[in-house]
């Protein structure tokens, strides 16, 4: 199943992107591609309503032009069933409402001002409201039933069991891509993807254990380039901490350690305009909620 609004993994990521594109905008980090779907964008002096206006000459797969009914209905299938992308929930409780006016022009209407809410449209690829029809009753089961189609450089042809095969669109919007075709294969283990590698039946792979990379350039040699790629929705890890044992069994001891981390300063660091500080994993809307238990508490001296 590829689901554009369900991703679990950076290589779904990869290949989702290269069939259904990037969305209207980019994020911050992309410096050159993916090119944004906006040609023009502004937004009301309290950031409820945002206007934008799409770029003209987009094509999915299919031939069909992108529209703003494409871009509608994207957005109000994604309010109606939710979805994700890697660490990033794809939440849009806050949007009242998409119109547009003529073919090319969006309206966002928010039901609370958000300053950011252009770039939370980045990697969310827009569907056709034509294709992907059936979903707005059906759900993202229609991702197994249907053909996937996109607006992106590959198009989709055929999957078995260990493969998927793409051929370059005709129709991208940013002219033909620089290979004709992508085989994307699947190992059962790291070890016969590294075999497959050395005797030249891969062309390309991620390796997370830069020992191994090491190693191969050991015994290829110039065969193989090595080059490290950013994987900044990966890199936050988390520690947990036995609290029947001393000495986080004490109350005291728990409360200097959570008074002690700024936790505000670290979502905006890792989740910035895409995730909010939360206390529990219930959200605060829960009836089981207890607000008046947590705080903005980061007070260091205090801590001591």
């Amino acid at each position: 199943e590829l689901n554009p609004f369900q991703i679990k993994s950076p290589l779904e990521e990869e290949i989702i992107q290269m069939i259904f594109g990037y969305g209207l905008t980019k994020r911050a980090d992309k410096v050159l591609n993916p090119q944004s779907l906006i040609e023009r964008s502004i937004a009301s002096r309290d950031n409820r309503v945002w206007r934008m206006t799409l770029e003209r000459n987009i094509n999915f797969h299919n031939g069909s032009n992108l529209r703003n009914v494409d871009v509608q209905f994207t957005f109000e299938l994604l309010k109606k069933y939710g979805g994700c992308n890697l660490n990033r929930q794809l939440d849009f409780s806050n949007l009242k409402s998409v119109s547009g006016n003529g073919d090319l022009e969006v309206v966002f209407e928010l039901h609370e001002p958000d300053k950011e809410f252009g770039n939370k449209l980045a990697d969310i690829p827009i569907i056709s409201s034509v294709y992907y029809a059936p979903a707005m009753e059906k759900g993202y089961a229609v991702f197994r039933q249907q053909r996937p189609m996109g607006m992106g450089p590959f198009r989709f042809e055929t999957r078995r069991e260990d493969t998927i095969m793409l051929s370059y669109s005709p129709f991208y919007y940013k002219g033909r891509p620089f290979l004709d075709r992508v085989k994307i294969s699947f190992f059962p283990d790291e070890q016969t993807l590294i075999d497959a590698l050395v005797i030249g039946e891969v062309d390309y792979l991620e390796l997370p254990d830069l020992n191994m990379a090491r190693s191969l350039v050991d015994l290829l040699g110039t065969r193989m380039a090595v080059f490290g790629i950013p994987r900044t929705e990966i890199k936050f890890s988390s520690l947990l901490f036995n609290l029947n044992r001393f000495p986080l069994s004490e109350p005291e001891v728990r409360e200097a350690v959570y008074r002690s981390i700024n936790r505000r300063q670290i979502v905006e660091r890792y989740l910035k305009d895409t995730g909010s500080l939360a206390n529990t994993i219930l959200k605060e809307s829960n009836p089981y909620y207890e607000r008046s238990l947590y705080g903005d508490d980061y007070n260091p001296e205090e801590a001591l």
